[in-house]
């Protein structure tokens, strides 16, 4: 048996975010945010990425 999995975090790095959407680089996900497809935040200096964001674009899509 397994143990109960870990709770999400809502906030996604840029690393994280990347993997999520199975973008082949960082890179393609900055040219992404840069062209307005992926809605991101930024927190202080960070980029941040929520994840139900990310999941509604993805339906869209």
């Amino acid at each position: 048996m397994t143990g109960p999995t870990p709770p999400l975090t809502e906030w996604l790095t840029a690393d994280e975010a990347t993997a999520y959407l199975r973008f082949p680089s960082r890179d393609a996900l900055y040219q992404a945010v840069h062209r307005g497809q992926i809605p991101v935040r930024r927190i202080g200096r960070r980029l941040r990425f929520r994840r139900s964001e990310l999941d509604a674009h993805l339906k869209a899509a």
